[in-house]
């Protein structure tokens, strides 16, 4: 199943769908395939072949009426000009995949973000021993590969969590769970040795979030000077797409968990109870439902035109001092009590 929308840019992956029609660019033809090409807000043509297309349809049907009407104008308006080529004679193989001229589900769904010095670029899993790459190296594997990531590189700023640097893959980790261990204790003081070895696997969970059913949370419940601060920095430099955040929206809180699969990280929750009541509430409401995958959040689009569906599933960390959990958040949770650091 592909993602919810096999676009790079991010401006075409939201709401409303009707935009949609007004990017479509050509229906061209090349190497025995239809390519469907899109242009982006930012000026970018990216291409999508027939199958893609239709699997982008199917994928995005049945969330309301105007939606459905704005996908079915524009597939009806692809179908039209597919049927123009195949009337000249230009017969296609609907089965062939396009690999990098394409690339696009790829990008969407594998590539992450890195700077190695003033150079920016991206890692695909995908491409094996050389997935790892700056965006100039990538534009010399493929033209339109490299422009699409180069339209991703212009807004590393925008990025709220930080970006590694480039990975030496002939570098053997070893033990990670070890290495991870060792890290941790090397900055914070847990109550006990198995606590170590269950934080660390919880931030080699956040890296597999797409495999697994479940997202456990983490509640830090300690008195000032006690380390959670500490360790809701180290989760976010840790994690997957690890955001520590200060006084969230839950209009960003939707954005991070439906669209970039973001680990949140909230410290002194304590002062959000106490100043926003309706935004605490909402908060913990989202903190529940996105244990379990799958659960979504209905909204209507900013033009009232559709509905558009929210992702809640997710990775949490919460830092309190001494708050009460309800038993649902507790058990949906690991529950730390931090105490003071005893080394140097």
């Amino acid at each position: 199943m592909p993602s919810r929308c096999a676009y790079t840019d991010r401006s075409l992956r939201e709401p409303p769908l009707k935009r949609l029609r007004s990017t479509l660019l050509k229906v061209g033809y090349e190497n025995e395939m239809i390519i469907i090409s899109f242009k982006t807000h930012g000026g970018t043509v990216l291409d999508f072949n027939c199958k893609e297309f239709e699997e982008y349809v199917s994928s995005e049907g049945g969330r309301g009426e105007n939606q459905d009407q704005a996908l079915n104008l524009l597939k009806e308006e692809v179908d039209q000009r597919v049927r123009e080529l195949i009337d000249h004679g230009k017969s296609y193989n609907k089965d062939i995949e396009l690999k990098i001229t394409s690339g696009l589900r790829k990008i969407q769904d594998e590539s992450e973000p890195f700077i190695d010095g003033n150079e920016k670029g991206f890692i695909i899993p995908s491409f094996g021993v050389d997935c790892v790459r700056t965006v100039q190296e990538w534009k010399k594997v493929d033209d339109k590969l490299g422009l699409a990531l180069d339209a991703r590189a212009e807004k590393f700023d925008t990025i709220l969590w930080p970006l590694p640097g480039r990975i030496n893959l002939g570098e053997d980790p070893g033990n990670l769970l070890e290495d991870m261990v060792a890290y941790i204790k090397d900055y914070v003081e847990f109550p006990s040795e198995r606590t170590y070895y269950a934080f660390a696997a919880w931030i080699i969970c956040t890296y597999l979030i797409e495999h697994l059913s479940h997202a456990p949370r983490i509640i830090i419940n300690a008195p000032t000077e006690h380390g959670k601060g500490r360790v809701c920095k180290m989760v976010a430099l840790l994690s997957y797409h690890g955001v520590y955040l200060g006084d969230p929206s839950i209009a960003v809180l939707y954005h991070l968990t439906s669209w970039e699969r973001a680990t949140l990280v909230i410290d002194e929750l304590q002062d959000i109870a106490r100043s926003q009541k309706e935004l605490f509430i909402r908060i913990m409401g989202m903190f529940k439902l996105g244990f379990d995958i799958g659960a979504l959040v209905p909204r209507m689009n900013p033009d009232n035109t559709g509905i558009d569906a929210f992702k809640t599933y997710s990775f949490w960390i919460i830092a309190s001092k001494d708050f009460r959990f309800t038993e649902d958040q507790q058990n949906r949770s690991l529950m730390i009590t931090m105490r003071k650091r005893t080394g140097s």
